[in-house]
């Protein structure tokens, strides 16, 4: 009733109750009818602040399914509403990421990276990108990742993940000074 019906809902409540059904879907091994429900949400709410949250619980479901249909988000990655197209780019990255197809999620996070969407969650995504361009020795594409992610994101605890990572990419890149003077300034943070 709250989803047909949101009108006068708080949004909180709207949030947890998207949550209590695909949670209950992801117990009852029905992931696929799960997704319907947050699909739905996101094609109707293209720009909600929550969107983040129900990607991220989008994604959880689509892992559980035998084999999720990236129809929606496919729509979604050529649609010009934002932040659902950069959301909806991500989520197949992570599945290239968790396919072992690197050189595919790489392709679609550096897309992601220069989309004019600046959402702080979306830090994680560059995060990503640092790390997959750090295990391929691509160095200075990891450090431009790492700060693209601590631009999206400055929150300190995750500037601190970035820098880190943008540190030891100068490090692995034999920029020792460089390293040395980024680790300092982590220590002393």
């Amino acid at each position: 009733v709250i989803l047909r019906k949101p009108e006068g809902v708080p949004h909180p409540l709207l949030v947890a109750t998207l949550f209590a059904i695909a949670d209950a879907h992801l117990r009852g091994i029905t992931a696929d009818r799960g997704d319907d429900v947050l699909e739905d949400f996101i094609d109707h709410y293209p720009s909600d602040s929550a969107l983040p949250a129900i990607f991220a619980k989008l994604d959880e479901l689509y892992q559980a399914e035998e084999k999720p249909s990236p129809n929606e988000l496919e729509r979604w990655g050529r649609d010009r509403a934002e932040p659902r197209r950069a959301f909806a780019q991500w989520s197949p990255a992570r599945s290239e990421v968790r396919s072992g197809d690197r050189e595919k999620a790489i392709r679609v996070l550096t897309l992601l990276r220069d989309s004019p969407v600046q959402h702080p969650s979306l830090g994680e995504a560059q995060l990503e990108l640092a790390r997959l361009e750090l295990a391929d020795r691509h160095w200075p594409a990891a450090i431009a990742a790492g700060e693209a992610a601590r631009r999206l994101n400055p929150g300190p605890d995750f500037a601190q993940r970035a820098t880190w990572l943008i540190a030891e990419a100068h490090f692995r890149a034999g920029e020792l000074e460089t390293a040395a003077k980024t680790f300092e300034q982590i220590a002393r943070e």
